[in-house]
């Protein structure tokens, strides 16, 4: 029997063996459609991490070990770069902000914008419970028409009125706070 540790054991196979396992490591991140330029990396990084947290229990087959190590490290570098392809993707495509500098610091602006909200939230406030969740469902969270009304087990003629009804309201709330002559023409004329 060799007299050498397991983690000696598994660095001089890893080392042996470089290339047989990057080109093993590149063929399994090909079979999952994923980039195969990290492969180099995740061989050092299994080797770093051998020489980190050396084995315990010796090991009976050093490269099939490695190589089992080396398939969960591409698999796991894989997920990663998924979920950070779709995270890129979902900001892409997130609206782009509104810009309200110059405005924003105005003490008047922002007294304007906050009774605006408290007016619309006291307009949707008055609704009866089922015209408000489909009011908010809607204009709110953005769902089609269908979607609420599978939500809320109702037809989609009824989601119709409920919105014709939160728009109707909302409407008057607004036409009897801006058309006072105050601020000129109504914002949703």
């Amino acid at each position: 029997m060799s007299d050498k540790t397991p983690d000696t054991l598994l660095a001089d196979t890893l080392l042996c063996h470089y290339e047989d396992l990057v080109a093993h490591v590149r063929r399994h991140i090909r079979r999952v459609g994923g980039d195969t330029t990290p492969a180099r990396d995740i061989v050092h990084d299994a080797l770093i991490s051998l020489t980190e947290s050396p084995a315990v229990q010796p090991i009976r087959t050093p490269l099939a070990f490695l190589r089992s190590l080396l398939t969960r490290r591409a698999i796991d570098a894989h997920r990663v770069e998924a979920g950070r392809r779709a995270w890129v993707r979902s900001v892409e495509e997130l609206p782009e902000p509104v810009h309200l500098l110059d405005e924003s610091r105005d003490p008047f602006a922002i007294l304007d914008r906050k009774q605006r909200i408290e007016l619309l939230d006291t307009a949707i406030q008055s609704l009866s419970p089922a015209c408000r969740e489909v009011f908010i469902l809607s204009k709110v969270h953005h769902m089609s028409r269908a979607e609420v009304a599978d939500w809320q087990g109702i037809s989609v003629k009824t989601v119709d009125k409920h919105l014709g009804t939160g728009m109707a309201v909302c409407r008057k709330a607004f036409l009897a706070a801006f058309t006072d002559g105050e601020r000129g023409t109504p914002p949703c004329a």
